[in-house]
């Protein structure tokens, strides 16, 4: 089988090169397949309608070794989900024989598409505006002294900060012309449509505060010697966040990215270490994930045009002009902040063909441009993302998002193409790497700690801890690191009043700390807010009544809590914490745990009228169910398959769900079944279920792209625009008239060489 075809089975087309099968209906419905499933698809479609034995699948997919039956099956089972259909359809099971591909194939010849090279016209070249020299207005890190305590040591602004020389910083824009500007609606899309990937980047910066006294709850043993932060030598001074470090070859340059407030564009800049010059690509274009090439006279990036990312290559002298840009490839129709690597002409990236759709793991060959789909996640969730290439080229580090609380740490074995898993984590991390001898993958804990586990052992060591947030390691040998220092955002809580005809934002839980997700219950006039905050040193919950302030909670692990909600009365709490949803008696403080630790578990809420019972979504094979749970006796009965969310209005007692299979919403019977016919089609990714809620009949969802609460009669299926932002909201919940939401409140972040234990 020539792999330049594609092969139409039934209504859908195989390429065996993409790794990808895509509806032929006009859709351009897409599901990307992993390593052996498309092996297994292809050698049965080289033998069309014969029957193919276990032992013949096991010689030329797995290479002859050894492979249990489940496996096998396993990969069978998913393909058939794939493709729908009756079970034999398409694969016809041959009891204790083997299987074979019995639908009608048609091969297509595929077509080659090469992007352009897009070369700088003319009229735009390098320019010397006029130099815009700023004194250094802060590091956010100083040097403090052994024995004294971070929070002792405040310098003023103007004191002098010992240890540290304050060098100018240069600023350049790189071109100039007629195309450096973009619309108000560009913009718009450019900032909004990085919305998903920041929310997950955000919520990683809230779980991961907490005290140096809290337990691991890795298999870390303690260490000795650890550097600390006194240690460290910040590399940049700009104000505002930044991410994404990469030293070029030679150490002399380095590449990062930068925000300078919360409405900007993240835009890629490159600093010569030793005179301090900073240069900018272009600020209209929305840019990030540099990597160098191997000889460091490159820079690849990714760029964000018009809805589409795209992945570029421009070269660097080493004064620091950029020239010769270049496409490479498209990362998808969804921003991806995801890292590239290079290894021989070979670039991996992450790709995400829409917002509903999970990101995969890909690579271009840089010369033949020859692309290959490497990762095929099973959940409906954000995907595969924050990827590392080992020093020797052989595996692939990525964090597979597996829920909107949970991700996993894995890797790719790119010889054998099994993908394995390292470790959950019930936090989310922005970025890992690998040690140079490729034995370990490094990532950030969440005790403000670098963490290394070898892949082989999956011993837990720690490198380096903080007394700072620290993200985004990048490590330049075996005793150094970048590191991204400093907490990014601030939360605080806030809400709109839906009753009034042009709402205002108004205060709810405001203080220094990090206040967030929460919930509001009304009783005779008297209003209780629960919400989350780290106001103690770490995550807990809290009660807010009458503006008295209490904590409620006293957990150790400083694990990511969400889904809170109160109970028809008023008297418990719900929340979900390590992937277990829980019962918290706010009068006894007890808490009850009411589903089992190895559940993957999202979207619980009350029933309209009960106190004792509880929907919530619970993913098993590949797709989320809806289960009733009962909290006096735990019992578990099965409601609906194929379930993302569900929402209740406790006016209208309804119950509206969101199938996995569709963004569409859909009205639940008296019976708790789906009525036909009655749907309601917005186009928009509602698989988080803190973007929208019903109320009274009236849909409210949040369109993150306009930066608006929109309000949907769903009587008269007309909408309206309840409030827009000025700045980004990620979620929110209702709660009585109460559209509550966070507000984010950006700080200052630097990148920072770090010493480590030695790895």
């Amino acid at each position: 089988m020539n792999k330049h075809h594609l092969i139409k089975l039934r209504n859908w087309v195989f390429d065996p090169r993409a790794k990808t099968i895509t509806k032929d209906d006009g859709s351009d419905e897409s599901v990307s397949l992993e390593n052996k499933q498309c092996l297994v698809l292809t050698f049965l479609v080289e033998n069309h309608l014969e029957v193919i034995t276990r032992d013949q699948l096991i010689d030329s997919v797995w290479s002859g070794r050894i492979v249990e039956e489940l496996t096998i099956n396993a990969v069978i089972s998913r393909l058939r989900k794939m493709l729908g259909g009756e079970k034999n359809e398409f694969i016809k099971t041959h009891p204790k024989v083997g299987y074979s591909l019995i639908c009608p194939i048609q091969f297509i010849e595929k077509e080659l598409i090469i992007p352009d090279v897009i070369k700088l016209p003319k009229n735009i070249k390098p320019v010397s505006p006029p130099i815009i020299s700023q004194e250094v207005k802060r590091p956010k890190a100083i040097l403090i002294p052994k024995g004294v305590d971070i929070e002792d040591a405040v310098i003023e602004p103007g004191e002098a900060r010992p240890g540290i020389i304050e060098p100018k910083i240069i600023i350049e824009p790189t071109f100039q012309g007629k195309n450096s500007r973009i619309s108000k609606q560009l913009l718009i899309a450019l900032f909004a449509t990085s919305s998903c990937f920041l929310v997950f980047i955000f919520i990683w910066l809230i779980s991961t505060q907490t005290v140096e006294k809290q337990l691991l709850k890795t298999n870390t043993k303690p260490t000795e010697n650890i550097p600390s932060l006194t240690q460290l030598t910040p590399l940049t001074y700009i104000e505002g966040l930044e991410l994404s470090p990469a030293l070029s070859p030679d150490k002399t340059l380095l590449a990062f990215v930068h925000k300078k407030h919360a409405s900007a564009n993240m835009q890629v800049m490159v600093k010569n270490i030793k005179s301090n010059r900073i240069i900018s690509l272009d600020a209209s274009h929305y840019t990030n994930a540099p990597i160098w090439s191997p000889k460091g006279n490159f820079l690849y990036y990714q760029d964000y045009v018009n809805g589409k990312c795209l992945i570029k290559k421009i070269k660097v002298e080493k004064e620091l002009t950029f020239s010769d840009i270049t496409n490479i490839t498209t990362c998808g129709n969804t921003l991806s902040m995801s890292p590239l690597a290079i290894k021989n002409n070979w670039l991996y990236f992450s790709y995400s063909q829409s917002e509903d759709q999970p990101f995969v793991i890909k690579k271009v060959h840089l010369v033949t441009k020859k692309e290959l789909t490497l990762t095929s996640p099973r959940v409906k969730s954000y995907g595969d993302y924050s990827l590392s290439l080992s020093p020797d080229g052989s595996k692939i580090a990525f964090v597979r998002s597996v829920s909107f609380t949970r991700t996993d740490l894995m890797y790719l074995d790119l010889k054998t193409g099994e993908v394995k898993f390292l470790q959950k984590l019930n936090f989310l991390t922005h970025r890992i790497d690998w040690s140079l001898d490729s034995n370990s993958v490094v990532y950030v804990g969440i005790n403000k700690t670098l963490n290394a586990i070898n892949i082989e052992s999956l011993e837990d060591k720690v490198l380096y801890r903080s007394s700072e947030k620290i993200f985004s390691p990048k490590i330049i040998s075996n005793n150094e690191v970048l590191l991204i220092i400093g907490d990014a955002y601030t939360k605080n809580v806030k809400y709109l009043d839906t009753t009034e005809k042009l709402p205002k934002i108004k205060k709810l839980i405001t203080s220094s700390f990090n206040d967030l997700d929460a919930v509001s219950y009304t009783n005779n006039k008297k209003e209780f807010i629960a919400f989350i905050s780290n106001r103690s040193g770490q995550n807990q919950i809290w009660l807010s009544n009458n503006h008295e302030v209490s904590q409620v909670t006293n957990f150790i692990e400083n694990d990511l809590i969400t889904n809170l909600k109160f109970s028809y009365d008023g008297q418990s709490l719900i929340f979900i914490k390590s992937q277990q949803l829980s019962l918290l008696d706010l009068k006894t403080k007890k808490i009850t745990k009411l589903t089992k630790e190895n559940l993957l578990v999202k979207n619980a809420i009350w029933l309209y009228n009960s106190n004792e019972e509880i929907f919530i979504s619970i993913h098993e094979q590949d797709d989320w169910n809806l289960y009733k749970v009962n909290t006096n006796d735990l019992k578990q009965v099965k409601i609906l398959t194929g379930i993302d969310s569900i929402k209740t209005d406790r006016v209208s007692k309804k119950y509206y769900v969101i199938k996995s299979s569709s963004n569409n919403i859909y009205e639940l019977d008296s019976t708790l079944k789906i009525k036909k016919n009655i749907n309601w089609k917005i186009k928009k990714n509602f698989v988080d279920p803190l973007k929208w809620a019903v109320k009274d009949n009236q849909l409210y969802y949040l369109d993150i792209l306009t930066k608006e609460v929109y309000k949907l009669d769903l009587l008269t299926n007309t909408k309206e625009s309840l409030y827009e932002f000025h700045h980004y909201v990620y979620d929110f919940n209702l709660s009585n008239n109460k559209l509550i939401f966070n507000e984010r409140i950006s700080n200052n972040t630097y990148i920072a060489k770090v010493p480590i234990k030695t790895l």
